[in-house]
């Protein structure tokens, strides 16, 4: 399905229900340009709006993206159409997969140790930066010692 062809089952979507863009664009969180962008095919969908369009017209995704065949596609840049990918049926397929999804895992987790390892300095760089700033506070503060300048050593009392 090209943009185009979504776009004009947007529009027969929202006008089957009452709606204008501006309606639709409120219940989608989106402009009405963005909508009619959309309806004319001037601009791609993207996935998180698609869901939100099927959870909308309370219809699946399925039946958003499905063209006049029946058939299930996906728009893409150039409006041309990608078919959903088959399942694996080789045994090494699947193994790939799950190394794929074991690594991604393996990586997520990863990244969360950097991003407290992360939080950790951050708050240790908070105290050591308030630690600093009283110091200066106090030093600021406390009486100059005899000796050190003041107002007795400018005036040559002692």
């Amino acid at each position: 399905m090209n943009a185009g062809a979504l776009g004009g089952r947007i529009r027969e979507l929202r006008k089957q229900r009452g709606w204008s863009q501006q309606e639709l664009g409120e219940r989608l969180g989106v402009s009405p340009v963005a909508v009619s962008r959309w309806e004319l095919g001037e601009r791609q969908i993207k996935g998180e709006y698609l869901v939100r369009l099927a959870r909308v017209f309370q219809v699946s995704l399925d039946e958003l993206v499905q063209d006049e065949n029946g058939e299930l596609s996906l728009p893409t840049r150039e409006g041309e159409s990608v078919m959903p990918p088959r399942e694996p049926t080789d045994p090494l397929e699947w193994r790939e997969i799950i190394r794929t999804l074991a690594d991604a895992v393996k990586n997520q987790s990863e990244a969360q140790k950097i991003q407290a390892q992360a939080h950790l300095v951050a708050s240790e760089a908070q105290k050591i930066a308030q630690q600093n700033i009283q110091r200066a506070l106090d030093q600021a503060s406390a009486p100059l010692a005899p000796g050190r300048g003041g107002a007795d050593a400018a005036s040559g009392d002692e």
